[in-house]
């Protein structure tokens, strides 16, 4: 579940609810892709949302997979969105031009920060040898890596530690 500005996306294993309390206004948003992660390893989606800056609009991001092969330790991701329009002209999902650089942890929920979705890179099927965050900027629907910080820095020590849905970072010059 994640919140912004007064609403809250509440998903399902099966459906995804956008809620508007202060209205008492739910939208029910269609079916997208069928992740072959979630009925058999987990129940959850992998799902955030956030404003647009370029058209202040509202976007739901939701990772799936689209295959899973864990004896070859491989996969193939994808993502997908729809725009909150207000109207229903555009309600419908769609997939992103390019993937996902990374797998992400499917039951982590990702950190809105000025117009971007930032996911832990990571999974629990498969071997990953990226470590940091996945970001997802949505005005134009690509993504970046964010790598993890070494440990030793420029004379300088630096330790992340995740606290519930945030990164923390303590840095100490040596």
């Amino acid at each position: 579940m994640s919140q912004r500005d007064g609403l809250v996306l509440f998903p399902t294993d099966n459906k995804v609810y956008v809620i508007n309390p202060a209205i008492r206004d739910i939208l029910v948003l269609p079916h997208g892709q069928r992740d072959v992660l979630l009925t058999t390893y987990n129940e959850h989606q992998t799902i955030g949302f956030g404003l647009d800056p370029r058209t202040r609009r509202y976007k739901v991001a939701r990772f799936f997979y689209r295959a899973v092969d864990v004896l070859k330790q491989s996969y193939s991701i994808g993502m997908e969105v729809l725009t909150i329009c207000g109207d229903d002209n555009d309600a419908s999902w769609r997939e992103t031009l390019e993937d996902p650089l990374y797998p992400i942890y499917e039951f982590d929920a990702p950190a809105y920060f000025k117009g971007s979705l930032f996911w832990r890179i990571g999974c629990y099927i498969v071997k990953q040898s990226a470590k940091g965050l996945l970001r997802f900027h949505l005005e134009d629907e690509t993504f970046s890596l964010i790598p993890q910080p070494a440990s030793a820095l420029d004379g300088e020590f630096q330790i992340m530690e995740r606290v519930s849905s945030f990164a923390v970072m303590w840095k100490a010059e040596m």
